[in-house]
């Protein structure tokens, strides 16, 4: 079971409560030991139930309704695919989504709980279709690692236009935080060629939008 907490109230229960995570069975979901993961402004922990529940009652009412409303997942996993890689991702909106597929994207290539935020590198695409938007981004970001060999700590999309038409278009703008792949530092998992059409997803589901895509490697 997966649990979700804010970067500031992450911070401050692991300096002041560091013998409760242990008794509580918590660990990092992804990364070395001591390595927390964060996906945007949020840091991801592997857990048992009682240590969620026992969590919840260490933190903020509004903090305690976040974690709770957030269904204790986490918002992306690699999909087993024939022959390829495949990522499915979710989130509240259509930025969410499209941001937290880039990262499950960046877990194909190293391990996100290593990179440091030492730049930041803008960008945009438009398409006729989001289907057609959410396979670019994901292809800019590719290009962004084959030709400037960052890799991801952060993304942040801006939800305008992503999910809506303008002037006959659809829109997405973001922002990718991270370093230079390093091969000293960081893992080197998959050779991710371009992300596909086969059997994509890309829609709202319940209150949530959900994405799966399959790559080439």
């Amino acid at each position: 079971m997966f649990i979700g907490i804010s970067n500031s109230h992450a911070k401050k229960l692991r300096q002041r409560n560091r013998l409760f995570f242990r008794r509580a069975g918590f660990a990092s979901a992804v990364g070395s030991a001591g390595s927390i993961p964060q996906i945007g402004n949020v840091f991801w922990f592997r857990a048992s139930l009682a240590g969620c529940q026992a969590l919840a009652e260490k933190l903020p009412l509004g903090e305690n309704k976040r974690m709770r409303q957030s269904s204790l997942r986490m918002p992306y996993q690699v999909l087993d695919a024939a022959g390829d890689a495949g990522i499915s991702a979710e989130g509240a909106s259509c930025g969410e989504a499209l941001q937290n597929a880039g990262m499950a994207l960046f877990s194909l290539i190293t391990d996100p709980g290593r990179v440091r935020e030492e730049e930041s590198i803008a960008f945009h695409v438009d398409a006729e279709s989001r289907d057609v938007l959410l396979v670019r981004v994901l292809n800019e970001l590719i290009f962004l690692f084959d030709t400037e060999d960052i890799v991801a700590s952060r993304i942040e999309m801006d939800d305008a236009g992503a999910c809506t038409k303008q002037d006959g278009v659809f829109h997405a703008s973001g922002r990718i935080w991270g370093e230079r792949f390093s091969s000293d530092r960081h893992e080197r998992r998959l050779l991710v060629k371009a992300a596909t059409y086969h059997n994509l997803v890309f829609a709202p589901c319940g209150n949530l939008w959900r994405v799966e895509v399959i790559f080439d490697i």
